[in-house]
């Protein structure tokens, strides 16, 4: 019997909180060998508290474009 579950209703129960693409938010983008940042207006995150907080934590910065 297959597992029939919403996104919203799985994040949910798992203790997260469901986004989808289509709200604004902070982006990742490959870049070299690591990823560039970028705030919800498209524009390169140079902070560096911001970067470290994001860095290895996808889910803490939003989407991950190719």
């Amino acid at each position: 019997m297959p597992y029939d579950m919403s996104p919203e209703k799985a994040a949910r129960e798992a203790g997260l909180v469901y986004s989808d693409d289509s709200a604004p938010g902070y982006s990742r983008r490959r870049s070299g060998k690591g990823y560039s940042y970028y705030n919800q207006d498209g524009a390169l995150i140079t902070d560096k508290a911001v970067r470290e907080r994001c860095q290895g934590h996808p889910c803490r910065c939003g989407r991950a474009s190719a």
